[in-house]
């Protein structure tokens, strides 16, 4: 079992990586040590049925995951390298057709969020499915938005299923092994041995106490790098109303949207959520303004 502060993408591509049965990525948490050492000590008693039979639910997976947030994608790829996922991280989604157009048999599944500078998560999977020619690759839409007229463009893009932000970590696992069925080998978890069956869950997860310390670690990030640029784009809709800035206001919004719920203020998220939907339908109106000074409170509250 090897520990890294790198990712786990990174080190698989040292020369020495096949002799390695396990990677945990630093900051250690106890569930993934324990998932670490459970998935290995049963490998090693049976090791005709392979890594993927034992442990993590995603155990050896190669995910390419596509967000603008920064701090998403470290949540994100965390609990994904919790259940052995391989992850590799890009930023918007001209960088992940950039990356599968030289790379895409390093990768099994694709994780895309919708609203990315540069090139949104619809666009890039046209790209993907059209000019690359990548048919068969799962490609998972992201978004903080739950719109049906949203799941629907997703669809008609080429992404085979859609999530909604902050995921739940088993319903996210659920998916992935779904749509990846028919190009993944990843095992049930029935009929293992009694280390295989104490790995622990998404609630176990929660109450890890190192995992608490990376979240901690996660919401001082979100109140240091989000909410000021909020609360600049606010002021700015008290002086100014008319001004040009309600386009990046409406953006700060949609990433608080998100970046709430992964770290776990799943009531600033959802007021997110309904202010982006309500701006969308009927405009910067009153509602939109009540429900703007709402989040401005709560977010002073949290802080």
């Amino acid at each position: 079992v090897t520990v890294t502060p790198q990712s786990t993408d990174t080190l698989r591509m040292h020369d020495a990586s096949n002799r390695v049965d396990s990677i945990i990525i630093k900051p250690i948490t106890c569930s993934a040590l324990k998932n670490a050492v459970s998935n290995v000590i049963n490998y090693r008693a049976h090791p005709e049925l392979g890594l993927n039979h034992y442990g993590e639910k995603l155990s050896g997976v190669r995910i390419l995951l596509a967000d603008d947030s920064q701090l998403n994608l470290e949540v994100a790829e965390h609990i994904l390298c919790n259940e052995s996922a391989i992850v590799t991280t890009v930023h918007n989604g001209q960088m992940a057709v950039d990356l599968l157009e030289h790379r895409a048999n390093d990768f099994d599944i694709v994780l895309m969020d919708i609203q990315m500078p540069v090139m949104d998560g619809f666009t890039a999977t046209r790209a993907i499915r059209d000019k690359l020619g990548i048919r068969d690759m799962p490609i998972i839409a992201l978004t903080a938005g739950a719109l049906s007229t949203q799941k629907q463009l997703a669809l008609d893009a080429g992404m085979n299923d859609f999530v909604t932000k902050p995921f739940v970590v088993d319903d996210l696992i659920a998916i992935v092994k779904r749509v990846a069925a028919k190009s993944l080998l990843v095992a049930p978890t029935q009929g293992l041995t009694d280390a295989a069956d104490a790995l622990i869950s998404a609630q176990e997860l929660e109450a890890d106490d190192e995992w608490q310390k990376i979240m901690a670690s996660f919401r001082s990030r979100f109140f240091e790098e989000r909410v000021p640029a909020f609360r600049a784009a606010y002021r700015a809709l008290v002086d100014d109303s008319e001004g040009e800035w309600q386009e990046d206001l409406k953006f700060l919004i949609h990433k608080l949207a998100g970046e709430a719920g992964f770290v776990g203020f799943t009531e600033i998220s959802d007021l997110a959520k309904r202010i982006e939907q309500c701006w969308d339908l009927n405009g910067l109106n009153a509602e939109v303004r009540e429900s703007l000074q709402e989040l401005s409170i709560s977010l002073d509250t949290a802080a």
